[in-house]
């Protein structure tokens, strides 16, 4: 174990591979605090345990010639200290002579080769310097690589022994109240269905602090294939509202659960359903579309009438999830149903397979759903893009026309809006016949002020659908997936783009530890991406969780 030990003038970090035994390593000393200010008078201790992949390719400490630890955050300098790394062992100590305990800050740890870049990188949650001694966990990545996290699903006794693997599960980060330098909680793992058809009760949190899986409880009604929507505003944050999906019966459930983490007891952390998060429409939806339009508001559309449905059986229903704001139990949860439209809808098509993204308008803001469509792809006559307005007196959708023609529609693709405002869609499958799909490696970049879009034949090296993507600051991430084929493969690798309309290749496909297909990916704020469940080799579903660290 790399294991960074830090009472506060003499902060000691170890290092640790996730699946090696430990060792220690001297390393820093990161302040020195006084409870009466400054002098260092009673010092506390922060230890940090450094931790790095498994695998010899995955340690950036191996070929590092410095290691940084750098203090920092809001309203405070960043205060560095350097020192060299002689075969992956180093000491650096880093003095304060007034830390900040009342100010939110983060250590970052980076690992650089002889020319200065960064061969690793990797940082904490916020934090307050403590009075007392405590422990954190660091984890060091290479950029642009992703490696086994040392947590992996257990079963529903807590169970690691044999690891559990989940298919349609939900998953959502944990965050902080809005406009508040509040750490959030890590991602939160919800429901799904294991490879024996039974449903996962017990829900578990991945925590950044210790890069861990967490005791979760158990919400009040056990389902696969709903959506998790992480509810916080400026009162009240980290919480998280679950929604949809089908329970043990196969009935789909329209009543929501809440997790509250700040509850007293570890028994009611999903509390019950209560009358602000039930929704007394029916039915709900299996496999349902969810964007968070703005702060703190998500719109859920389409999925399936059931976990067994087919196509024929796609929904044009669509909700609307607002986190109200309040002080303490005041801060409510409201589940509206949109209202039909002339009998049908509010959507202008039934949908499952599709995507909802967020788009900014010049009245509001809005989302663009495209593809997904229930009857055959080329064939349907009907629209494979609409738009819903949000607001007063609007929350409806309309049917979209592009030029120079209407695009074809797809299933199961990735899209994200761009910095420029244009929507990137990218991959998916089409299926002119039922149950002979057509994998795609080609994207649409939209333009929803010009109502243009132009094509990117095979922007995808590999073409894929059910695959992930998460955009961050300096590369767009599309991971996993299923491939083209005969029995249509879980892939092992992902892709990086250019966030920006250009979409360039950043370098060639990174690989994956294992393959996996229809699995969640989260952004920990931590800004590495955990990649969860799913299904990978032998159509089997994937227990062991892993991590991307940015590039």
């Amino acid at each position: 174990m790399r294991s960074l030990s830090l009472p506060f003038t003499s902060l000691r970090p170890s290092r640790s591979r996730f699946a090696s035994t430990s060792r220690w390593l001297p390393l820093a000393a990161l302040a020195c605090l006084s409870a009466s200010g400054p002098g260092c008078g009673r010092n506390a201790g922060l230890s940090l345990t450094i931790l790095t992949g498994s695998g010899a390719l995955d340690d950036p400490f191996a070929g590092a010639s410095t290691v940084a630890i750098t203090l920092q955050g809001m309203d405070f300098p960043p205060k560095e200290a350097l020192a060299p790394v002689m075969g992956g062992k180093f000491d650096v100590k880093l003095e304060l002579s007034e830390p900040p305990r009342d100010k939110w800050v983060y250590v970052t740890v980076e690992a650089r080769d002889a020319m200065g870049q960064a061969v690793g990188r990797g940082r904490t949650p916020l934090l307050q310097l403590p009075r007392d001694n405590t422990s954190i966990s660091v984890y060091v990545g290479r950029p642009g690589r992703v490696t086994m996290s040392p947590a992996a699903l257990p079963d529903d006794n807590g169970s690691t022994t044999n690891p559990v693997g989940r298919k349609a599960l939900a998953a959502a980060s944990l965050r902080g109240r809005r406009g508040l330098p509040e750490p959030g909680l890590g991602a939160l793992i919800v429901g799904g269905v294991q490879d024996t058809g039974g449903l996962m009760s017990r829900a578990w949190r991945y925590s950044p602090v210790l890069h861990q899986l967490i005791d979760a409880g158990t919400p009040k009604v056990v389902r696969q294939g709903g959506v998790l929507l992480p509810s916080a505003d400026s009162d009240i944050g980290q919480q998280a509202i679950l929604w949809g999906g089908a329970d043990a019966s196969g009935a789909l459930p329209t009543v929501a659960d809440k997790y509250d983490p700040q509850v007293s007891d570890a028994s009611a952390l999903w509390q019950l359903p209560a009358p602000e998060v039930a929704d007394p429409g029916a039915p709900g939806a299996y496999a349902a579309t969810a964007v968070e339009l703005k702060e703190s508001l998500f719109l859920i559309s389409g999925g399936l009438a059931s976990a067994a449905a087919g196509s024929d059986q796609t929904l044009a229903q669509a909700t609307l999830c607002l986190r109200q704001s309040g002080s303490g139990s005041s801060a409510r949860v409201g589940i509206t149903r949109l209202p039909a439209i002339g009998g049908s809808g509010p959507l202008v098509v039934a949908r499952s397979e599709h995507s909802a993204t967020q788009v900014t308008l010049g009245d509001g803001v809005g989302a663009l759903l495209f593809g997904g469509l229930s009857a055959t792809d080329r064939s349907a006559g009907k629209p494979t893009v609409e738009l819903f307005r949000e607001g007063q007196g609007k929350n409806t959708f309309s049917a979209l026309s592009l030029l120079p023609s209407q695009p074809d529609s797809r299933r199961g693709h990735v899209a994200t809006t761009l910095p420029s405002g244009k929507v990137l869609i990218a991959g998916g499958y089409s299926e002119e016949t039922p149950g002979q799909k057509t994998v795609l490696g080609s994207a649409l970049l939209i333009d929803i002020t010009a109502g243009t879009y132009q094509t990117r034949p095979t922007l995808l090296k590999t073409p894929r659908y059910a695959a992930t993507l998460v955009a961050l600051p300096k590369e767009i991430l599309v991971c996993g997936g299923f491939g083209p084929g005969p029995s249509y493969p879980p892939l092992a690798d992902c892709e990086l783009f250019s966030p920006d309309d250009n979409l360039t290749p950043q370098g060639d496909p990174i690989p994956l530890p294992r393959a996996r297909a229809g699995h969640a990916a989260v952004r920990l704020e931590t800004d590495h991406v955990l990649l969860i469940g799913g299904v990978g080799e032998g159509n089997r579903a994937v227990a062991p969780i892993d991590l991307y660290t940015p590039r």
